[in-house]
C-alpha cells in the first residue's frame, strides 16, 4: 500500500484501495484532510488515484490478489507503483505500508522502483526513496502460508551474504509455527533484515560500486525463471529460492563454497516451503534466453554474486553462461 502527499499541495493524495472497501481509503483521506480521494472502478480493481485541486484525475489500474477476509492486497508489489510515484510530477513524496513479509524485509527498502517487461525484470525504473515505511506485523496474519513463506527467501539470502549468526537463528526457527507464537521473534528478525539491507544500500545507493549488487544473490537466475514463467508460475520469493540454489551450485565451482554448506542452505529453503527444484516440464530454454536480458550484464559478461561461505559474498565476472546453464539443469 502506498500513500502520497504532493509537495506544496496538502490536499493531494494517492491511495491504493479496493473499490468495495472505501473505508480504508477514507480513513487515510481524512488524515490528509481531503475527502476527494477515489474514483469508482466498475471492475473492482484497485485504483491509484491522484486527487488534484484543478486538473481532475490521473489514475492507473492494477489487478492485485486480495485477501478475502481483510480485503488487503497481499500479492500486490509496491515497486511498480513506486515507479508511477517517482515519475509523476518528477517524483512526489510517499509513504509505504508493506502488507507482505517480502516487502517488509526487502522491496520497501532502498528506493529502487521498477516495472517488469517482456524483455526482463525491473528493466524500467528509477531511484525514489519513500519518506516513511510503516511495518505492521499484524498484517502478516492475513497472509496465506505460501505468500508468507516467500519472504523467507530474501531473509535467507541476507543471512547467506551477510549474517552467519542470523543463518543459525533461522536453522533453529520453527518454520511451521503460526505468527502468533513467533510475533516478537519475527519482529526482531524483520528489524535485523532492514538493518542488513539498509547498511548495504547506504554504501552504494545508486548501484555504482558493486556493493549493492551483493543483494542480487540468487536474482540473476531467479529473475530469469520469473520471466520464463511469464511472472505467473512462481512468486518472486519462490523464484529467488531457485536462484539461490543455482547460485550455490555455481559458488561451489567458482568460489570454493563447501558442498556441505550448499546442502545446509538448500535444506533451510525447503524447511520454509520454498522450491529448490523446477518442475520437469518447465521451459528451461526460456530461462537461458531471459538471462541475456539481465540488467547485470556488462560488456557481454554477467556480474554474478557468489558466496565462498555462509555469511559473506562477493561479485565475480568469471561465471560463464555454461556455468549458469549447468546449474539450471540441476534444478
Amino acid at each position: 500500500m502506498i500513500l502520497v502527499e504532493e509537495k506544496g499541495r496538502s490536499g493531494s493524495l494517492l491511495v491504493i484501495r479496493q473499490t468495495d472497501h472505501a473505508f480504508l481509503a477514507a480513513f487515510f483521506a481524512r488524515a490528509w484532510g481531503n475527502e476527494r480521494f477515489s474514483k469508482p472502478q466498475p471492475n473492482g480493481s484497485f485504483c491509484l488515484a491522484v486527487a488534484e485541486h484543478d486538473n481532475g484525475w490521473s489514475d492507473w489500474e492494477l489487478q492485485p490478489t486480495v485477501d478475502p477476509k481483510t480485503h488487503l492486497p497481499y500479492s500486490f508489489m509496491s515497486i511498480p507503483t513506486e515507479t508511477h510515484v517517482a515519475i509523476y510530477h518528477r517524483g512526489i513524496p510517499h509513504i509505504q505500508i508493506p502488507t507482505t513479509l517480502l516487502a517488509m524485509v526487502d522491496s520497501s527498502i532502498g528506493g529502487k522502483t521498477g516495472v517488469d517487461t517482456r524483455s526482463g525484470k525491473n528493466l524500467i525504473g528509477v531511484f525514489h526513496h519513500p519518506s516513511l515505511v510503516i511495518d505492521d506485523i499484524d498484517l502478516l496474519k492475513t497472509l496465506p502460508r505460501r505468500q508468507f513463506n516467500q519472504g523467507f527467501a530474501e531473509i535467507i539470502k541476507h543471512a547467506v551474504i551477510a549474517d552467519a549468526k542470523m543463518f543459525r537463528i533461522l536453522e533453529s526457527w520453527d518454520a511451521s509455527s503460526g505468527l502468533a507464537s513467533e510475533a516478537l521473534a519475527l519482529q526482531s528478525l524483520i528489524k535485523r533484515n532492514i538493518q542488513i539491507k539498509s547498511r548495504i544500500v547506504a554504501k552504494d545507493e545508486r548501484d555504482r560500486t558493486g556493493q549493492r549488487a551483493l543483494l542480487n544473490f540468487g536474482h540473476t537466475v531467479g529473475h530469469a525463471i520469473e520471466r520464463a514463467g511469464n511472472y505467473r508460475k512462481f512468486l518472486h520469493g519462490e523464484a529467488v529460492s531457485l536462484g539461490i540454489v543455482a547460485a550455490c551450485a555455481i559458488s561451489v565451482k567458482r568460489a570454493g563454497l563447501r558442498p556441505d554448506q550448499r546442502a545446509v542452505i538448500v535444506d533451510l529453503l525447503e524447511r520454509f516451503g520454498l522450491p529448490t527444484r523446477l518442475p520437469s516440464n518447465f521451459p528451461r530454454k526460456k530461462i537461458f534466453d531471459a538471462i541475456r536480458f539481465d540488467k547485470k550484464f556488462e560488456g557481454g559478461k554477467v556480474r554474478f554474486v557468489v558466496t565462498p561461505r555462509i555469511g559473506t559474498a562477493r561479485i565475480t565476472n568469471d561465471v560463464t553462461l555454461n556455468d549458469i546453464r549447468e546449474a539450471v539443469k540441476q534444478l
